[in-house]
C-alpha cells in the first residue's frame, strides 16, 4: 500500500487484518519512490495506490507503476467523491478505485481479490492472444512459403505448354491442341487455388494490415468485368451495375471481393433463359450497404449456413468447378472492413448477397 496519510493507512490495515481468515500481510509506504523501490525488492499480489503522494500525484502516478509492474493488479485510493476521477484511473490501467472511508472491511476484502482474479484473467487472456498472434504467424510464414515453392513448377509447366503450342517447336494435330489447352485450364486453377489459399492466410490471421484510402467502387467493378467479359459475353449474361458510391476500404481486397462475387454468379448461373446479374448499392448513415443479385441456380436452404466455410459449396454445384474459397474469402474482406454479410437465395431461383461497407472518409 502506498499512502501517505497514517490515519487513512492504518485504517485499511486494521479492517482487512480483522477479517477472518483473509490472509493479508501488508506492506505500507509513503512516497512513491519507496513503493517502486519495495516493487523491485518482493514479490506482491496487488497494489493499493494514493493518487495524493509527496513526490507525485495525479494520473501520472499510475502511469509510473504501471511501467515498473505491468502485470501486478491496481486499486486506486482516492479521497475525492468523484466517479470520473475513478474511472479515468481505471482507463489508465487500474483495475477498480475505491473513495477513502466508504468501504467495510469485508467488502474491501471481496473487491481485493476480485481485482487479483480480474488481473489474472487479463493477463492469460493477453498471454493467450499472444499465442494466437504468434501462431496466425508461423501459418501465414508456412502458407506463404508452400504457394511460393508450388508456383515455382506451375510457371515452368505454364511456359511449357505455352512453347508446345508455337509451330516453331512442333505443330500439334486438334486434340494436341485440346491437350495443351486442358493443360493450361489446370495450372490457371492450381494457381488461381494458391492465390486464394494466401489471401484467406492473411485475411484469418489478421496481421497485415490494410492499405485502406477512399475507393470508387464502380471503378472496381468496371476492372473486373473486363476481366470477366469473356465468360459474360459466352454466355450472354447482363449485367446491370448501379454503386456510384466511394467506400474507404482497402482496394485490392475490393477488387477480389467483387470478383469473387459476381465470378461465382457467373459460374453458377446455370441454364436459365433468364441470366442477369444486378449490383446496387444504397447510403446509410456511415456505412454502404451493397448488393449482388444473380438469377442463377440458387443455393440450397439447407446449404446456406455453412456457404461462407473454406470448401463448402452447394449441394447443388456437381459438376461446376470452384475452390470452395471464394465466399470465405469475401466474408473475410468485409468482415475485416468492420462490416457484415448475409444471403437471402431459393434453389432455382437465384441468390443475394447483401454487404456492408465504410462510407468513405471526409
Amino acid at each position: 500500500m502506498i499512502e501517505d496519510n497514517a490515519g487513512d493507512a492504518r485504517l485499511i490495515q486494521t479492517m482487512l487484518l480483522d477479517v477472518p481468515e483473509s490472509g493479508f500481510s501488508i506492506k505500507w509506504v509513503k512516497t512513491l519512490s519507496e513503493g517502486l523501490t519495495l516493487l523491485t525488492e518482493m514479490l506482491f499480489d496487488i497494489i493499493l495506490l494514493d493518487l495524493s503522494l509527496p513526490d507525485s500525484s495525479g494520473f501520472e502516478t499510475i502511469y509510473k507503476i504501471r511501467c515498473q509492474s505491468p502485470k501486478l493488479p491496481l486499486i486506486v485510493l482516492t479521497g475525492f467523491d468523484d466517479e470520473s476521477i475513478g474511472l479515468k484511473a481505471v482507463q489508465e490501467g487500474a483495475q477498480d478505485y475505491l473513495i477513502k472511508g466508504t468501504v467495510e472491511g469485508p467488502a474491501l476484502s471481496r473487491i481485493i481479490r476480485y481485482a487479483i482474479e480480474r488481473k489474472r484473467s487479463e493477463e492469460a487472456l493477453r498471454e493467450s492472444q499472444e499465442k494466437l498472434r504468434q501462431k496466425n504467424h508461423e501459418i501465414l510464414d508456412f502458407t506463404d512459403n508452400v504457394t511460393h515453392d508450388l508456383k515455382k513448377p506451375l510457371a515452368s509447366i505454364k511456359t511449357i505448354l505455352t512453347l508446345m503450342k508455337n509451330p516453331v517447336v512442333g505443330s500439334l494435330n486438334p486434340q494436341g491442341l485440346d491437350a495443351v489447352h486442358v493443360g493450361e485450364e489446370a495450372v490457371f486453377y492450381m494457381q488461381a487455388i494458391l492465390d486464394d489459399l494466401l489471401s484467406l492466410a492473411k485475411l484469418e490471421a489478421g496481421i497485415q494490415p490494410l492499405e485502406k484510402k477512399n475507393v470508387q467502387i464502380e471503378n472496381v467493378i468496371r476492372l473486373v468485368l473486363d476481366r470477366l467479359k469473356y465468360d459474360i459475353n459466352e454466355k450472354q449474361i447482363k449485367i446491370t451495375v448501379k454503386a456510384e458510391t466511394i467506400v474507404f476500404a482497402d482496394e485490392k481486397y475490393m477488387h477480389k471481393l467483387f470478383m469473387n462475387l459476381i465470378g461465382n454468379a457467373i459460374n453458377y448461373m446455370g441454364d436459365k433463359q433468364t441470366k442477369e446479374i444486378s449490383v446496387g448499392v444504397s447510403v446509410k448513415e456511415n456505412e454502404c450497404l451493397f448488393y449482388v443479385k444473380d438469377t442463377g441456380i440458387g443455393i440450397p436452404e439447407e446449404s446456406q449456413k455453412e456457404i461462407f466455410e473454406k470448401f463448402k459449396r452447394g449441394k447443388n454445384t456437381t459438376g461446376i468447378s470452384g475452390t470452395g474459397l471464394g465466399l470465405s474469402i469475401v466474408k473475410n474482406t468485409v468482415e475485416a472492413h468492420n462490416g457484415k454479410i448475409w444471403l437471402e437465395s431459393k434453389e432455382g431461383e437465384g441468390t443475394v448477397f447483401y454487404f456492408t461497407l465504410p462510407i468513405a472518409e471526409p
